[in-house]
């Protein structure tokens, strides 16, 4: 809702000014500033307005990275990267999984869509716990093409950079 707050403060600014009340106008004028501030750290990922989780998995060895970006009305608002350490025996789609199950668990909640490195299992108790948890629609997807597919390679990209900085 940045764009109505931004022309709700412009407003409050010139309407301060032309009063001839500067100090009011000058507030407004912080306001703004620090507004445009958090917009530029937002980095647009998509001209759609949609709200996506995206969850990249990198492994090296027995080691591995989960890098989750949080995609918000198309704009990547945050990401986190959580590290693993002697995965031995594991398939990817069973770590993601768990990781799933276990991230959603705390007091997150999910995007109505998760784009995923690769399939998880037990996807349909997954999904049924994510459902729960939103209250709502949920999606799984593991792209292989496409839009979707580039976003979760830059995740895992992410998850790579972090892994071999951790290591």
């Amino acid at each position: 809702k940045d764009d109505a707050l931004h022309k709700d403060l412009t407003r409050q600014m010139e309407a301060a000014a032309a009063e001839t009340r500067f100090e009011q106008a000058a507030v407004m004028r912080d306001r703004i500033q620090a507004l445009n501030t958090v917009r530029e750290r937002q980095k647009i990922i998509s001209t759609e307005e949609t709200d996506q989780d995206i969850i990249g998995l990198v492994r090296q060895g027995p080691d591995a990275c989960i890098q989750l970006f949080f995609i918000r009305r198309g704009r990547l608002l945050g990401r986190e990267s959580f590290f693993f350490d002697r995965l031995v025996g594991e398939s990817d789609g069973e770590v993601l999984s768990a990781f799933v199950r276990q991230f959603y668990a705390r007091s997150v909640v999910p995007a109505p869509e998760l784009l995923l490195s690769t399939e998880i299992a037990e996807s349909p108790l997954v999904l049924e716990g994510l459902r729960a948890r939103r209250g709502g629609r949920v999606e799984l997807h593991a792209p292989q093409l496409g839009r979707r597919r580039e976003l979760v390679e830059m995740a895992e990209e992410n998850a790579a950079l972090a892994l071999q900085s951790h290591l």
